[in-house]
């Protein structure tokens, strides 16, 4: 359990980042393409703030808790920055000690990106975002911080419940809760209605034990239901559930796995081909890089452009 909460329960708030070079913004991906009419829709992206339809990177650093915004699409697939900034518009004095993103999601339906976070006392709440108005902070961002809010139910009594993934599992527009037991590994969903749970799901398969980890959900073989990705923290190996709704319809292992030095701290379709990717963190050197998937096939990885924030305690953190 200790080296469990060593790996996951790094957050707290935000600070800014850097922006991209002309290159990139050159090469930006359109992710509005990714599917024509008659094909399965493409998920939309869990992290948008500035609402262009590409994926955001969201970081933390863990020497102050501060957060920051990598708005990725440069490059020829979508590995490099675009812009970088910082989550700013919080009331003076907002820290998150003791807290951790567990995911993003527009919660209020509202068409901006909002953030979950649990504690690590089993307390869960989300701050909404709104559309960027003069006078708010941040202006490259595209939306502003608006409100913060507890969860209903607002905490678990055993905080070794953690969530680990946030997306809308059940196609009614609400991003979803997908929770696993620290202890044994055991999966969960709670199916919301915005901030409320309205009802819980308990997937019928065991427990894959306490060395896998759920590390993201996203459409791996695009068929338009959000997928369940794995990591055995001991070896790095990665795995895939396929989903239908809460239901699993199948599991693989991927084609290839990294050392277990890399580690997966973020899923999001970077190049905008429908199928999402897996984003990784090398846990000594903080080098960031993707793998571009297919299925369960990798079929091959960059690293990122930059590759890495040059401050020592920042880590990437999502979306899951």
């Amino acid at each position: 359990m200790n080296r469990l909460r060593r790996i996951l329960l790094y957050l707290p708030t935000l600070v800014m980042l850097l922006a991209a070079s002309s290159a990139a913004r050159a090469r930006q991906i359109d992710h509005t393409q990714a599917a024509t009419p008659g094909e399965t829709p493409v998920l939309p992206p869990a992290a948008d703030f500035n609402r262009d339809q590409r994926p955001d990177l969201i970081w933390v650093d863990e020497s102050n808790g501060f957060l920051y915004i990598w708005s990725m699409g440069g490059g020829a697939h979508g590995e490099e920055v675009l812009a970088g900034h910082y989550i700013g518009g919080l009331p003076a004095g907002w820290r998150l000690d003791g807290w951790r993103l567990v995911g993003a999601g527009d919660f209020d339906g509202n068409g901006y990106s909002d953030l979950f976070f649990q504690s690590d006392t089993g307390l869960l709440g989300a701050w909404a975002y709104r559309e960027w108005s003069p006078g708010d902070p941040a202006p490259g961002l595209g939306s502003a911080f608006e409100y913060a809010t507890s969860l209903t139910p607002g905490r678990v009594s055993d905080p070794n419940w953690q969530v680990r993934a946030v997306g809308d599992m059940n196609h009614d527009g609400h991003p979803d809760l997908i929770w696993q037991y620290a202890p044994t590994g055991q999966v969960a969903f709670w199916l919301m209605n915005g901030a409320t749970a309205i009802d819980y799901v308990v997937p019928d398969v065991d427990a894959p034990g306490d060395d896998w980890q759920i590390v993201g959900t996203g459409d791996s073989n695009r068929d338009g239901e959000r997928d369940i990705f794995w990591q055995q923290r001991s070896t790095g190996t990665l795995a895939v559930w396929w989903m239908h709704s809460t239901s699993i319809s199948g599991a693989s292992l991927m084609s290839a796995s990294p050392d277990r030095k890399w580690r997966v701290v973020a899923v999001a379709d970077l190049d905008g081909d429908a199928y999402t990717d897996l984003i990784f963190q090398h846990v000594d050197t903080r080098v960031a890089a993707a793998w571009y998937l297919q299925g369960n096939l990798v079929r091959f990885g960059l690293t990122l452009v930059p590759e890495t924030i040059p401050v020592p305690d920042c880590r990437i953190i999502g979306p899951r």
